[in-house]
């Protein structure tokens, strides 16, 4: 594996970037820093000019050194957030992001330092714990939640779960006081039992077969949920 910085051309930005590009200067001076195996990479900086309030992540970067290009499959390496201090204070201006669908996980603190973060969707990534800010209140989600994900997410007020989520973890809305309600789709298949312990949540729509069925008593029938 190797540590690279890149810049990213301006064909990628108008592509990948397209609700953005508006806002840059210089599309040439966004360097992203990754880390590459492969065919595929991992985005875990983001430095250069304004990157505006609302961001696209590409599904590839290219690296005109090395004459390649690599799928993005990751974003944030675990210990610290994506977007670096390199733009002062522009990152705070970034209220939305969108993430491809070729990014299979999202890890902790990725968007942790976002303080003005209130929408994502995060394709069909896995949510790892602390991915987020505690400031959002709309995302909406295509891959597995993992233990904690969302937990203590005081604003959160809507959750969108699309086809393709497999398992919600434990504890992963926990707390989430203002979410009241939320559609489990029909490829879940796992539901922790304290999924949503202490949320606002206590009824929730499963979809199972042609038609949804209205699920009361959360908390104690959660496991039944599951296996169905």
């Amino acid at each position: 594996m190797k540590k690279m910085m890149i810049a990213l051309t301006a064909l990628a930005l108008q592509s990948s970037f397209a609700d953005t590009v508006r806002t840059f200067q210089s599309p040439g001076q966004w360097e992203c820093t990754y880390i590459s195996s492969g065919n595929v990479c991992y985005i875990f900086g983001y430095g250069g000019v304004n990157p505006g309030t609302s961001v696209t992540f590409p599904s590839s970067v290219y690296d005109a050194g090395a004459v390649k290009t690599y799928t993005v499959n990751q974003l944030g390496n675990g210990t610290g957030p994506v977007f670096t201090n390199q733009q002062g204070n522009e990152t705070q201006k970034i209220q939305s992001i969108t993430v491809p669908g070729t990014v299979q996980q999202i890890n902790s603190y990725a968007f942790s330092n976002l303080q003005f973060l209130t929408k994502a969707n995060t394709g069909s990534a896995t949510i790892k714990p602390n991915a987020l800010p505690p400031n959002l209140q709309s995302v909406t989600v295509g891959g597995d939640i993992e233990n904690s994900a969302f937990e203590g997410q005081q604003n959160l007020t809507s959750v969108t779960l699309q086809d393709g989520v497999r398992s919600i973890g434990s504890r992963a809305f926990a707390n989430c006081k203002r979410l009241y309600r939320i559609r489990i789709p029909r490829t879940v298949s796992y539901i922790a039992p304290d999924a949503f312990v202490g949320s606002g949540v206590k009824n929730v729509t499963v979809y199972r077969g042609q038609y949804p069925t209205s699920i009361k008593g959360l908390y104690t029938r959660t496991q039944e949920l599951s296996q169905k």
